[in-house]
């Protein structure tokens, strides 16, 4: 058998044009590309600047991602409280109870202000007639 010559197959090219700047991006189909740079990225991003202050320190900061809770890093490894035994903790992001056993209590104490308020929900309607208790 002789020996054949390896085939290539080259690749199908697509063009598309930057959100940004509108010079055409050559990519290979099924890759999208929208921009044909990381500066035309940055540019093209709507520029919203989000007013927050710090969980930790209570100083006011400027950021561009609504989600952040902190004004820097060494805000989010600042030792907080626990909340319901109130032991130092060294706080990791959100995290607010010491122990998974101040977690367990915390959920107990939020169940029972929830049926406390029911209960109080449940006496107003009572006062105000609009429900009617009788006993068979």
């Amino acid at each position: 058998m002789p020996i054949s010559a390896v085939q290539f197959e080259i690749p199908q090219v697509q063009t598309s044009l930057c959100l940004n700047c509108w010079r055409p991006i050559e990519h290979p189909i099924g890759v999208v590309r929208k921009f044909c740079c990381r500066d035309c990225f940055d540019e093209y991003r709507p520029k919203t600047v989000y007013k927050k202050v710090c969980l930790t320190c209570k100083k006011a900061f400027e950021t561009k991602n609504k989600k952040q809770k902190f004004c820097s890093r060494p805000c989010i490894r600042k030792e907080t409280a626990c909340l319901i035994c109130g032991t130092e903790i060294v706080s990791k992001g959100n995290r607010v109870y010491c122990s998974d056993i101040c977690h367990a209590k915390a959920l107990w104490m939020k169940q029972q202000i929830k049926e406390v308020k029911c209960l109080l929900q449940l006496l107003v309607w009572m006062v105000q007639g609009n429900l009617h208790y009788s006993r068979s």
